[in-house]
């Protein structure tokens, strides 16, 4: 598949890239309005030098106290955060993190707090490093108070021991326990002395900030969403046109069927929503009207110049036959040729949707019927006696008639030789609207005694295994192909056509005035929605 064939596959589908990019685009917008917004701040603490070397935790010595960086997560730490922000305990628990910097001088501790918003995350980064810092001057707080009172001990037990040597100075255990306690006093009043000049143990050297939202933005979500959403349309796209054989494109059909295209018609829902949507419509200079006219020249060009017979089938009911076969043959005679029209339905009889009462009564049923009821084919005049006249000038209708046996029987008796022999000798043009060939062998019966064969597919709806297998049926019965009709085509003329088409139309309507012409007759409710649509070729055959 070439480039151009995947960008065209792509338009055509491009309401499955649209849906599929909207649901990416809704679904991660549904996400992101579910999550909580989380915003983190930080703030830092600065470590004092006694207290980073360990000397702070030497200088209390056996005193119970607790110096370790992990106290800023433990429980009362951040219940007094939590009082000072008036918030429950159980908030903070999970919310609250922290990392140690190892410095030269000092470790510093970065305390890390998250919210739900930002100024909330900084409340609490800088609550609980004020609570941390108040915690450890707690501790050597409590640590400097025992040793104060050991200090104030060891020096009362020195007087004591001091006293004791004085009376008597032979005292030597005295003596001794006077030298023991003057060196535990001096070794407390030195770690005093050592934790009073180390300064305040932790103090807040940056202080916390409006906090960053967390996580991927929602704008980044969004854009992914959309991203993957249009991926998954383009290869679900493209998974959907390789399973979906339907012919889109008359380039397509033209290939498929190694015939001619004979014409592309349009889809036109005006003609088919017109009260007379043969006579009217046949007027106006549409597109549709321009694809009939184009059909006939060229079935003009490969046709023989006398006695031409053309049968018209399509590849299932509904494709549009039986409405080209009445159009194609309204512009036959308005090209100012002689037309005879045969209702070769004879399942489903379809023209007297165009054409009223002229298509209906006895016709091409009842002259086959009659040959094997009178042991002879049916003269010319009783032929004759069948055409209905149109109040289109120079086309003549042969109506289908009412089929009493099976219509394969019918179409297979050696009279219809005779029958479509007369017409073609009546007539400078005769068109046959045949049934579907698919699974039906009337068109190829049909084909049989004509000058060729025209399919027609309805783009967008025949399947290329169907149309492939239409055509080869027909070959195999020996049915020459003139040529494929790509009905209800969706590609439209350049812009610069539009002029030409409003000044037709105008010169039209100039000319003809008011007058109308043909049968005032509404087309009936089961008219198709767009124009080349057969209401009487419904799916139910």
């Amino acid at each position: 598949m070439t480039f151009r064939q995947i960008l065209a596959v792509l338009w055509q589908r491009r309401w499955v890239v649209v849906v599929i990019v909207l649901v990416a685009a809704i679904a991660s917008a549904a996400y992101t309005s579910q999550q909580t917004p989380e915003y983190a701040s930080t703030t830092t603490l600065r470590l004092s030098a006694v207290a980073t070397s360990g000397q702070l935790q030497e200088q209390l010595g056996s005193v119970e106290v607790d110096l370790d960086s992990s106290a800023i997560t433990s429980r009362p730490v951040l219940q007094e955060a939590a009082r000072a922000l008036g918030e429950p305990v159980a908030v903070l628990e999970g919310q609250v993190s922290y990392d140690v910097a190892p410095g030269e001088l000092a470790d510093q501790v970065i305390v890390t707090a998250s919210a739900e918003s930002a100024r909330a995350s900084r409340r609490r980064a800088d609550a609980v490093a004020e609570a941390y810092a108040a915690y450890l001057a707690a501790q050597v707080e409590t640590g400097v108070a025992t040793l104060q009172e050991r200090y104030d001990r060891s020096i009362e037990l020195a007087k004591e021991y001091q006293d004791q040597v004085q009376r008597d100075s032979e005292d030597m255990i005295a003596a001794a326990n006077l030298s023991g306690e003057l060196a535990r006093a001096s070794a407390l009043s030195a770690q005093l002395t050592a934790i009073g000049n180390a300064g305040a143990p932790a103090i807040v050297t940056e202080a916390a900030r409006d906090g960053e939202r967390q996580g991927t933005p929602a704008i980044a979500i969004i854009a992914t969403a959309l991203a993957a959403g249009l991926i998954a349309g383009v290869g679900l796209a493209l998974i959907i046109d390789q399973f979906d054989t339907r012919i889109r494109h008359s380039r397509e059909l033209e290939r498929l069927a190694g015939a001619p295209l004979l014409a592309e018609l349009p889809r036109d829902r005006k003609a088919a929503k017109s009260r007379e949507p043969l006579h009217v419509a046949a007027r106006a200079a549409t597109p549709l009207n321009e694809g009939f006219r184009a059909l006939r020249t060229s079935l003009q060009v490969l046709l023989p110049p006398e006695r031409a017979i053309v049968v018209l089938t399509s590849v299932e009911p509904g494709d549009g036959k039986s409405f080209i076969s009445a159009r194609l043959a309204v512009a036959w005679a308005r090209a100012g040729k002689s037309t005879i029209l045969v209702g070769g339905d004879l399942r489903r009889p379809g023209l007297a949707t165009y054409f009223g009462d002229a298509a209906e009564g006895e016709g091409l049923a009842e002259l086959l019927w009659h040959a094997p009821q009178h042991d002879g084919p049916p003269s010319g005049e009783q032929i004759d006696a069948l055409l209905r006249g149109t109040d289109v000038r120079g086309l003549r209708i042969l109506p289908s008639g009412t089929a009493d046996a099976d219509t394969s029987d019918l179409l297979a008796l050696p009279e219809l030789d005779d029958v479509l022999t007369h017409l073609g000798a009546s007539a400078d043009i005769v068109l046959i609207d045949a049934p579907p060939s698919l699974a039906l062998t009337d068109a190829a019966l049909l084909a049989a005694h004509a000058s060729g064969v025209v399919v027609i597919a309805a783009m967008h709806r025949t399947t290329r295994d169907r149309m492939t297998t239409v055509l080869n049926e027909l070959t195999t019965n020996g049915a020459t192909v003139l040529g494929v009709v790509a009905n209800r085509s969706r590609r439209k003329l350049p812009a610069s056509y539009a002029a030409y088409q409003r000044d037709t139309q105008t010169a039209a309507r100039d000319s003809s005035g008011p007058r109308r012409t043909g049968r005032p007759e509404p087309a009936p409710d089961g008219a198709a929605e767009d124009a080349g649509a057969d209401p009487a070729d419904t799916d139910a055959r």
